[in-house]
């Protein structure tokens, strides 16, 4: 089974209070991040039983708060390449 997890992108133009992602995945999955911020992220992990043992769910959560509004400066090719973020591979 293929899938993807796109980029979580936690700052923005405007000033974000909170911002929550969470990604929910097969046991079996492996997945790598990258985080592009100098900020701490909270991050919660559990694991879903509800399916039977040999379809057992990870739930990663992931927190941030009180991130600052991005600033854009001149001579700047893309903003999404400086914004505060987590990138994920598997």
């Amino acid at each position: 089974m293929a899938y993807e997890v796109p980029s979580w992108y936690f700052q923005d133009d405007i000033p974000n209070l909170l911002s929550v992602y969470q990604i929910i995945r097969p046991s079996y999955s492996q997945l790598e991040k990258r985080v592009v911020s100098g900020l701490p992220i909270a991050d919660m992990h559990s694991v879903d039983y509800s399916k039977g043992i040999d379809q057992k769910q990870l739930h990663d959560t992931y927190i941030m708060r009180n991130v600052p509004a991005f600033k854009r400066e001149a001579f700047m090719s893309s903003s999404l390449d400086y914004k505060y973020r987590m990138d994920f591979s598997r």
